[in-house]
């Protein structure tokens, strides 16, 4: 991560599939639909309530954002938790999917934006919290660093998102899910390349957890931008 780099410019180019109708229209179903889908989510979701509970104890979350919203699988969860909700995703087609899943659940008003992650046309400290899921595994650690700095500039104190934890287990698992023909996390986190990117985005680490341990490298973390109560 160069520190030259201007945070409010897009330094890197998008994957265009996540833009196709297709894709929106099936990406549940290839992914939660199963029975180890439906655990890893329900333990991802329980994981996230634990550290927005942790993170409620510090600070009121009223206004949240949640970004690279996909088809709205944690929007819903976090819709019903009662925040005042936008959801952000650079698809439309994306966008289209979750609106209607939102709408379907009646999770009440919540608003619907086209955007980029690496510059996110909002005022700064503009949420309490902002969130990502399932986006990190997709980028190198100087795309995550730039992504977290943003996502820090929008957010009045917190910010949550998910990570792949890079151990020797882990990395075994997804070399024999691609000799194996099946999908693998294309990128992994190591703890350094972690505390680096923190270190960039200017967010400290206050909750870690595995929400299936032993199982996956998924690892939820909840972050603090440094603030002065």
């Amino acid at each position: 991560m160069s520190k030259s780099t201007d945070p409010g410019s897009q330094p890197f180019d998008h994957n265009t599939g996540w833009k196709s109708r297709s894709v929106a229209e099936h990406y549940d179903g290839r992914r939660f639909t199963s029975l180890g889908g439906r655990l890893f989510d329900k333990a991802e979701k329980h994981a996230i309530a634990t550290c927005l509970d942790v993170a409620e104890k510090i600070s009121p979350i009223d206004e949240m954002l949640d970004l690279a919203c996909g088809t709205g699988r944690i929007s819903e969860f976090l819709a019903f938790r009662g925040y005042q909700l936008t959801c952000g995703d650079i698809s439309d087609e994306m966008l289209r999917v979750a609106k209607a899943r939102l709408e379907s659940a009646g999770t009440g008003n919540t608003t619907f934006l086209n955007v980029d992650i690496y510059k996110v046309e909002l005022p700064s400290a503009r949420f309490d919290c902002v969130s990502a899921f399932r986006l990190f595994q997709h980028l190198t650690s100087e795309q995550r660093g730039h992504a977290l700095r943003e996502m820090a500039r929008i957010s009045r104190r917190f910010v949550l998102v998910n990570v792949m934890h890079s151990s020797t287990y882990y990395d075994a698992v997804r070399k024999i899910r691609r000799v194996l023909g099946r999908y693998a996390t294309r990128y992994t986190s190591t703890q350094d390349e972690v505390d680096r990117e923190l270190g960039y985005a200017g967010l400290k680490l206050l909750k870690s957890i595995f929400p299936q341990p032993g199982f996956n490298g998924n690892r939820v973390l909840l972050l603090e931008k440094d603030v002065k109560d």
